[in-house]
């Protein structure tokens, strides 16, 4: 038995007034918070998160007006739909969150700056070229004096240097870029998909930050079926289309307008991971899998995307990789209900009983009353072996 989505309780509080009964969506990433911890903001407040914008929404928070969020919005809005649009520092004063991103620059924010690709700056920012003045959540904030290093690297990159000769000048750079420009002698680094990376002695992969880079070794989705390729077919459209048909349990429609989407809008995560909920619903867990790392891939902070990834590949057979997959998600949200369950369910199963009841007690800390926290306490007053 699993869960595949995080679902928060209602209540309220004071100082919720200006958000209180509102439905909020958030389009793109955010900086301070994970959407976990966005929607349990929202659920103390008397409010909700939902993952894609429809006509009951009012309050769209918009960091990247690319997403297919942000465009539903648009289409909603030019319906005449009365929804409010606003940034992350908006949204975090509406919950009174004290955290200050005006002098602050995140990696997508300063590739913008100095015209480089954010994949570019991020691998930088791993071999410690660049200096964070601040990390929320993983997520990496630069300051002013950090822009100007970003300009001198990204003149070096757009003069063709390549990454020894890069590592050779940034050396010579050190005085202005500071003690993180120099790269540990004793690791061989090597680059994989736009990220730098390391191999450990012991033949697994990581980040220069020494997280684990998990390798499920799964092979790339599969394409699912694609519209007549004669039909122009607006892939928003196509989008909104297949949230209708999932809502309708009509899947294999749902499969085809997802695909046009992604055809259309490339690698967006939240496409990505509808495929994956549709593949799964039609027990096609070894796709679903491969679509779920697909959006972590691209969004390495999806918490959700993680937990399902964990579902599929537990329901494909896949224990160990299934388990490493709901760990990653408590790694980035280590408050999130589900991901609590679910590894505890299979932690129970393969006999990790007393690590199982850890995980269980943590989920009954986060939802209590459902008939998933009956579950968890029968688990719980199971007598040991």
């Amino acid at each position: 038995m699993i869960r595949s989505q995080f679902d928060s309780g209602g209540g309220g509080d004071d100082g919720g007034d200006a958000i209180a009964g509102r439905e909020v969506t958030v389009c793109g990433r955010l900086l301070a918070l994970s959407r976990v911890e966005v929607a349990a903001h929202l659920s103390a407040r008397g409010a909700r998160l939902v993952s894609v914008p429809r006509h009951t929404t009012s309050l769209a928070v918009v960091t990247d007006s690319n997403t297919v969020g942000a465009r539903r919005v648009e289409r909603l809005r030019a319906r005449g739909h009365a929804i409010e649009v606003v940034d992350e520092a908006a949204l975090l004063r509406l919950l009174d969150i004290g955290v200050d991103l005006d002098r602050l620059f995140s990696v997508d924010q300063l590739a913008r700056l100095v015209a480089v690709e954010s994949a570019t700056l991020r691998a930088w920012a791993k071999q410690g070229f660049l200096l964070p003045a601040r990390v929320i959540r993983r997520l990496q904030l630069f300051d002013f004096r950090q822009v100007a290093c970003a300009r001198d690297l990204a003149a070096l990159h757009r003069d063709g240097v390549k990454p020894a000769r890069l590592r050779r000048a940034l050396r010579q750079l050190g005085r202005r870029l500071g003690e993180g420009a120099s790269l540990a002698s004793s690791l061989a680094s090597l680059l994989q998909r736009d990220d730098l990376l390391v191999r450990l002695p012991d033949g697994r992969l990581a980040e220069l930050s020494g997280q684990l880079r998990l390798e499920f070794d799964l092979p790339p989705p599969k394409a699912p079926p694609r519209a007549l390729p004669s039909v122009e077919v607006d892939p928003l459209l196509a989008f909104e289309n297949a949230l209708t048909a999932e809502e309708r349990q009509d899947f294999e429609g749902a499969l085809r307008g997802y695909a046009t989407a992604l055809d259309g809008f490339g690698r967006e995560p939240e496409i990505l991971f509808n495929l994956g909920n549709v593949l799964f619903a039609l027990d096609r867990p070894a796709d679903a899998a491969a679509h779920f790392l697909e959006a972590v891939r691209t969004d390495a902070e999806f918490a959700e995307a993680w937990n399902n990834l964990g579902n599929a590949l537990v329901q494909a057979g896949r224990v160990e990789p299934g388990v490493m997959a709901y760990r990653q998600a408590l790694t980035v949200q280590p408050a999130y209900a589900d991901a609590h369950f679910n590894l505890a369910e299979v932690l129970h199963e393969s006999g990790a009983v007393d690590e199982a009841r850890g995980h269980f007690e943590a989920y009954l800390r986060r939802d209590p009353f459902s008939r998933w926290a009956r579950r968890a306490r029968a688990r719980l007053t199971e007598p040991r072996a």
